[in-house]
């Protein structure tokens, strides 16, 4: 059996980096900062442990945002409780 359909399908580009520290379950690093494991098998290595730094500290502001967001977002979904009254 032959196909024609593509297995990638409307894919855009997205910065690596920054998308693996915004959702990696796991980021291992050196105590210098220049070198950092995702999800215990992704290494990615900086020439600068200034530009690191700075990237972690944006990272866990936007990583606080985003997980206030998911909060917000699934209290918005809840079913209502049976002692709560449709209006």
């Amino acid at each position: 059996m032959e196909t024609n359909k593509p297995y990638l399908m409307n894919t855009f580009r997205m910065p690596a980096v920054q998308t693996l520290f915004l959702f990696a379950h796991t980021i291992d690093s050196d105590p210098s900062f220049t070198r950092f494991v995702f999800d215990s098998w992704l290494e990615v290595e900086f020439a600068s442990s200034a530009s690191a730094r700075t990237l972690i500290v944006n990272t866990i502001d936007l990583r606080q945002t985003w997980s206030d967001l998911l909060i917000q977002r699934l209290e918005k979904s809840k079913p209502f409780s049976s002692t709560e009254q449709w209006l």
